[in-house]
């Protein structure tokens, strides 16, 4: 089942949620004229999930890949779980909570409870990458075109050290790097989180059932594939 391909992500999750504390903030407009190396206190990029917004969610742990795509457009919603470059998983927030096995191409619905936020997903891989511990400060490294790159500086160094890009058009954070040593003692990226092919206007198309899929009872979606 599609639990098995997750686990060692959201163990992942589970092992650094401490550095993904939420906290609230908005862009800087004053980090396009800061100077590299000059340490700033206040967040040079938003903390908050976009309202409308679509992407690929791409997580690098060694030479190991997870894909994930989120797209929400105000109380919809939709994440896509990818296996072997498909689509595994779907979960789709509108009327209702739709989850959709896209292998099998079956789906189950189960109501969304009064006074609910639709937007938020049941299943989200993607919790956390907007949201930041509160840092002591950023340091400007570099530019390259509308990426602004950031030296995290913070109180926990057993953390070690963490690089951010931020988009400057859109004000949001596109890439995390957690930093280790090798063996050799050099410094390279342990674990990357990256917000690849954003775009901030999304279609109503995206949100829509796929076409042909069968709705099944809950003990015939949990049950295993057949061979």
């Amino acid at each position: 089942m599609f639990l098995s391909n997750l686990h060692r992500y959201f163990l992942l999750l589970f092992l650094i949620a401490p550095i993904f504390q939420a906290c609230s903030g908005t862009p800087s407009n004053s980090s396009a004229n800061a100077n590299i190396g000059e340490l700033k206190s206040e967040f040079p990029f938003s903390t908050k999930e976009p309202e409308m917004y679509q992407g690929d969610f791409v997580v690098t742990i060694g030479t190991n890949e997870e894909h994930f795509f989120r797209a929400r457009k105000g109380e919809r919603s939709r994440i896509d779980i990818f296996k072997g470059g498909e689509i595994s998983l779907m979960q789709l927030i509108t009327d209702k909570t739709y989850t959709i096995d896209a292998l099998r191409k079956i789906y189950t619905e189960d109501p969304i409870a009064k006074g609910a936020v639709n937007a938020v997903p049941v299943f989200d891989p993607t919790n956390g990458f907007f949201a930041g511990k509160e840092f002591t400060a950023f340091e400007e490294t570099g530019r390259d075109g509308n990426i602004t790159k950031y030296r995290v500086k913070n109180n926990g160094p057993e953390i070690g050290e963490i690089l951010v890009s931020v988009d400057t058009s859109s004000g949001l954070m596109v890439r995390q790097e957690f930093l280790a040593k090798n063996r050799e003692g050099e410094t390279q990226p342990d674990v990357v989180f990256e917000l690849r092919n954003l775009k901030l206007e999304v279609e109503d198309s995206v949100f829509q059932l796929p076409a042909g899929f069968r709705k099944v009872s809950k003990e015939e979606f949990r049950a295993a594939k057949p061979k």
